[in-house]
């Protein structure tokens, strides 16, 4: 499948390994595990298939992108087409209070 990044350093990271400062010690393993998750799909029931992976489609500023839970403070951000995800980038996930 075809997977293509918004920020160089978690492209350069997931290719080569290469430590980068954005990512937490901590969550290196998980998050190269999620995104070989990601790059491997074929669509979307590929992802929720396994629950673990909080797959969901996200609404207002991120209208258009879908998500993945690496754990429980980060999550993997992404366009979903014809098996084709795009602009791919880590962030910290911020739960809204209710």
């Amino acid at each position: 499948m075809a997977i293509s990044f918004r920020d160089p350093w978690l492209e350069e990271f997931y290719y080569s390994g290469a430590r980068q400062r954005q990512i937490p010690i901590g969550v290196e393993n998980t998050l190269r595990r999620k995104l070989q998750i990601v790059d491997a799909s074929a669509d979307e029931a590929d992802l929720i298939e396994a629950p673990s992976n909080g797959f969901q489609w996200l609404d207002s500023e991120l209208a258009g992108f879908c998500t993945i839970r690496v754990n429980r403070v980060y999550r993997l951000v992404f366009r979903m087409k014809d098996g084709q995800k795009t602009d791919l980038f880590f962030e910290e996930h911020r739960i809204r209070e209710r």
